[in-house]
């Protein structure tokens, strides 16, 4: 696997924005969310989007048609981590269910953002 530093960055500032967020938010009573369902899908996106984005660009560095099946394989795979992650979690803290689901997609939505997009720099880059 290989690591960018980059990308650690954004991802961290990504997580620090969205951490600024929700505690201003659950602070001003405009939000009633628990913090472990607020925190624990955020270090989850953090740890696994640095994981795949390594592997990723390891993928980058062989043939294009490599890098296309590993990119389709693991999005693949990763969507079905975190359709597993959602319904664990979902099931395992029913009293926030809705609030963990709906958090945990806007994570999605944002961390894949923050994924494509570097990745279509890196391959913009390469070219």
């Amino acid at each position: 696997m290989k690591f960018s530093f980059p990308y650690l960055i954004k991802s961290l500032v990504l997580s620090g924005i969205v951490i600024g967020v929700v505690l201003g938010l659950t602070f001003s009573s405009v939000l009633h969310l628990s913090l472990v369902v607020s925190f624990l899908p955020l270090v989850f996106f953090l740890f696994l989007s640095n994981i795949i984005h390594g592997y990723l660009l390891k993928k980058d560095e062989g043939r294009p048609q490599a890098f296309v099946n590993g990119f389709l394989a693991t999005l693949s795979l990763k969507m079905l981590v975190h359709l597993t992650f959602i319904f664990i979690g979902a099931f395992t803290i029913k009293s926030f269910a809705i609030e963990f689901v709906i958090t945990y997609s806007i994570y999605y939505l944002l961390f894949t953002i923050l994924e494509v997009g570097e990745m279509m720099r890196i391959i913009q880059k390469n070219k």
